[in-house]
Order: structure tokens, then C-alpha cells, then sequence
């Protein structure tokens, strides 16, 4: 297999997991510390068709909102909201679409010993260009995930996640490391997330991060007199800078995109399994032409509150 071959299946299972991991409470117990609220701006402008016949732009906008609620000494209701949208072409002569993710936040987190703590959660989500909400639309995915504390600067991860697309439904096992070593910070959780950064100073940081990115869209009404949906694989490679203001966070980010696609398929044109990077029954026709990879820069703010 080709390496852009490669980096294509490994991206399938990459967006998808950013629902789980901002919110997991692995992640903010990782670093002691849990994220209320995310804004972000993503900007990826003039890229190219593979065509030659023209260009789009990608630009997202994020808001996600993050309610932890206490039911007790050891188990937390873990609630919030994520809203985000995308621009973009499709088609070299077709004019910018918008697609949006609507997703519900729930689930509860449980601490059984020092050591080991677990979170289950239920990711209903609504996932189209929302001129109309209908059963394709909405997409129900779960999540299991478990940490182990060997000590306050190492932990562990593992778990599993499911989720209904439009193009199949998809497994995946996941892995986490989170270490820390000095002024160094090492935070994994496969296949989704590394991100490697070093603390200048107390408020200042700078780090080597890669976000992955998988998810499936509903475009209501017909393209090309074809009922359509839409595949994403995004996979963001890039430097950045953080900045802490009291519980302000800001991250600046520059980078570029690796095995980028936004593919347009036949409604119904489905794979009978995804496991990971392993695609079962896959012979899905393209009905889009893709556009190549290309320079980002992303801005991000967040409410960040610390934990005991």
C-alpha cells in the first residue's frame, strides 16, 4: 500500500474520536485541569482541485460547552454541547456548501481506586447541512474509556468506540499515554491525538501537535440530481504556541494538512465495516473530485478550570 493510501485509511477513524477525547475525563485528569468552554477558527485558504480547474477555501468554526455534574464523591454526569461548521466547494464549479455537527454531550465518569477510573458515554448526533432534519441526519455513536494512574506524571489509556455513519458503521480500540517529564508534556491517545509541547516559562508553551479527524454528512436535497452524502478525513499536522491569562487559554497554530479528504458518495454507497484502518466490503464510487493539501492556521480559546 502507497503511503497516501495509508494515511487515508488510518484518517477514517480520526475525526469521529474528537467527540470522544473533548470531553473524556481521562483527558482533563491527565493534566488536572478540564476545559468548560472551546472556540476555534480554522482557516485553509486557495487549495487547489487535483483537476486543475479551480480552488476552495476550508474554513470551521467550533463552539463546544462542557457541564461536568458531581453525583456523588466518585461519579460524575458528564453533559455539554459541540457545534461546528464547515465551508467549502465540493465541486471545482459548484458554489461554497456549509455543513454542521450538532452533538449532544452524556455519559457518566467513575473513580474505583486511586488508580483506576472509567467513563461511558452516548453520542447522539445530528450531522448534515441541516436545511432539514431527518433520519439521516442523525447519527448515534457510544464510547468506553479507562485510565490507569500509575503516578501523577503517567497514565494510561484504553478503550473502544463505535459509531453509525453514513458510509458504515465503525470500531475502533483506543490507546492513550499521558507523560510528564520536567518542563516536557507528552499527551497520545490513538489513533486520534499526539501532541508534544515544552513549557517556556509558566504561561508560555510551545509544542508539536497532529489531530485527526473523521465524520459524515447529510447534504438534504440533491447534488448533481444524485442524493449525496459527504465523507471527511482531515488530518492537521502543525506547530503552536499557548498562552495561559488566568483560566484563558489562547493557542495559536500553523501547520498542514496530510492526506486531507472531502469525498461525495451516493446515499446508500456503504462499506459493510470499518475496524480502525481496516475497511471490510469497501467499493463505495467516488462522485466528487478532491482538492489537495494545504497550508492551516487555527486560533483557539478556552475556559479552563483547574482540578484538585
Amino acid at each position: 500500500m502507497n503511503t497516501g493510501g495509508f494515511i487515508y485509511q488510518a484518517g477514517r477513524v480520526l475525526l469521529t474520536l474528537a467527540l470522544v477525547t473533548c470531553f473524556l475525563p481521562a483527558h482533563p485528569q491527565s493534566q488536572n485541569y478540564i476545559d468548560l468552554v472551546r472556540m476555534e477558527y480554522l482557516i485553509s485558504p486557495v487549495n487547489d482541485f487535483q483537476n486543475g480547474s479551480g480552488t476552495t477555501n476550508l474554513e470551521s468554526w467550533v463552539l463546544d460547552i462542557t457541564a461536568p455534574v458531581p453525583l456523588g464523591e466518585k461519579t460524575v454526569l458528564l453533559t455539554g454541547l459541540l457545534f461546528e461548521q464547515k465551508n467549502l466547494r465540493l465541486f471545482p464549479e459548484e458554489p461554497e456548501i456549509a455543513v454542521r455537527t450538532v452533538n449532544v454531550k452524556l455519559g457518566l465518569n467513575r473513580t474505583f481506586s486511586p488508580d483506576w477510573s472509567a467513563s461511558l458515554l452516548l453520542l447522539p448526533k445530528a450531522s448534515s447541512d441541516l436545511k432539514a432534519i431527518k433520519g439521516d441526519d442523525i447519527q448515534c455513536g457510544a464510547a468506553a474509556l479507562a485510565t490507569y494512574s500509575k503516578s501523577p506524571s503517567l497514565r494510561f489509556k484504553f478503550g473502544a468506540f463505535y459509531n453509525a455513519d453514513l458510509f458504515g458503521p465503525l470500531f475502533s480500540p483506543l490507546f492513550g499515554l499521558y507523560l510528564q517529564q520536567r518542563k516536557w508534556e507528552l499527551n497520545i491517545l490513538l489513533p486520534r491525538l499526539v501532541d508534544v509541547n515544552y513549557g517556556l516559562s509558566q504561561k508560555i508553551k510551545v509544542g508539536l501537535r497532529f489531530d485527526g479527524a473523521i465524520r459524515s454528512y447529510n447534504l438534504n436535497g440533491t447534488v448533481r440530481g444524485v442524493s449525496q452524502y459527504l465523507y471527511e478525513s482531515n488530518n492537521d499536522l502543525g506547530t503552536y504556541v499557548n498562552g495561559t491569562f488566568g483560566r484563558i487559554n489562547i493557542r495559536a497554530m500553523v501547520g498542514h494538512s496530510v492526506g486531507r479528504l472531502y469525498r461525495t458518495y451516493e446515499n446508500g454507497d456503504r462499506m459493510d465495516l470499518a475496524i480502525s484502518v481496516i475497511k471490510i466490503g469497501d467499493d463505495r464510487k467516488q462522485l466528487n473530485t478532491d482538492f489537495q493539501d494545504g497550508v492551516f492556521f487555527k486560533l483557539s480559546m478556552l475556559y479552563r478550570l483547574d482540578l484538585p
